[in-house]
């Protein structure tokens, strides 16, 4: 199991928090099938209350990890690219969300 610091899992749990608000689901593997943990650093900042540098500094450090991925746009037409949480994040962490 991947080990996270404090905020690392506080961000984690608000991507899959938001990924079970939009499709309700129960499970990994409904979250899997469905994946819309999509958020983007405005959406971060706003949601766990951080700054710019925090918020950017821990997704750096899961996307190291294989934990966030970077879609490179943002299909909501934001300013700023929308990231999603890895399976391997849903897998290994859905439990805490």
């Amino acid at each position: 199991m991947t080990n996270l610091t404090e905020k690392e899992t506080a961000m984690i749990v608000a991507f899959l928090s938001e990924g079970i608000n939009c499709n309700g689901a129960e499970t990994a593997e409904e979250l899997l099938s469905d994946n819309m943990t999509w958020m983007s650093a405005t959406d971060l900042c706003d949601t766990l209350g951080w700054n710019k540098q925090e918020v950017g500094g821990v997704m750096s450090a899961l996307q190291e990890k294989g934990l966030i991925v970077d879609c490179g746009e943002s299909a909501r037409g934001a300013r700023d690219n929308d990231w999603y949480a890895s399976d391997k994040t849903i897998i290994e962490f859905f439990h805490l969300a």
